[in-house]
């Protein structure tokens, strides 16, 4: 409690270490008990605010390509499975670089970073009182991790200090593939947007390689 007391009092008032102590050693021989629930609080609101602060971040994921692997994540039967409504719906490709900066440059006062999600066999886990003794967001490490059930999908998240709709650079979008049982209608209507907005965008249909000995995925530019 001791130990804990000096980081709670360190942290917040900014006194130097020897004055710390000095504070620390009055407050619990002036009363031990009211020490002791000072301490507690502080460490339950110091967790309270900690969640608080992760559960108002914006996460926007992506997936990069497979590591060594030729093919891109266009054809990746499993993604498409999850996320592309198993081929009725789309995907969008983005240059990455131009994603992120245009993020920084197009949303004053908000705040980007990205990180590489990592696949692990055993939950991560954080302990809230690592960060009493310094300003480090180590607990944030929490949302770079999953199952490595999940490594297929090559997860790249990009993470705002607030939540919304940001605004980003056309440019950064190199291309967009439709799957092939998307229904026409909106097939066509996505085409018609896509060449309006973005003239500079390849489109691709996106399906099943027919006549093969082999399950692929393929693409052809419309």
């Amino acid at each position: 409690y001791i130990d804990l007391g000096k980081s709670i009092v360190q942290k917040q008032s900014g006194l130097a270490p020897a004055q710390v102590e000095r504070v620390i050693m009055e407050r619990y021989l002036s009363s031990p008990d009211e020490f002791m629930d000072f301490v507690e609080n502080s460490i339950s609101e110091h967790e309270r605010s900690l969640i608080e602060y992760q559960e108002k971040l914006g996460i926007f994921s992506t997936s990069s390509d497979i590591p060594g692997n030729p093919q891109t994540q266009v054809a990746n039967m499993l993604m498409w499975t999850h996320y592309g409504d198993e081929f009725k719906g789309f995907c969008i490709k983005y240059d990455h670089r131009k994603l992120y900066e245009s993020l920084q440059q197009l949303n004053s006062g908000v705040k980007f970073a990205w990180c590489k999600v990592n696949y692990i066999k055993t939950p991560h886990s954080v302990n809230f009182l690592d960060s009493l003794s310094d300003d480090t967001l180590d607990f944030l490490k929490s949302i770079q991790y999953k199952h490595e059930k999940w490594e297929y999908e090559c997860e790249i998240r990009v993470v705002a200090n607030e939540t919304g709709l940001f605004s980003y650079s056309p440019e950064a979008i190199t291309g967009v593939y439709i799957g092939e049982k998307m229904p026409e209608e909106q097939k066509e209507l996505l085409i018609t947007v896509v060449s309006k907005t973005l003239p500079n965008c390849d489109i691709f249909s996106v399906s099943m390689a027919k006549n093969t000995t082999e399950y692929a995925i393929q693409t052809n530019k419309i």
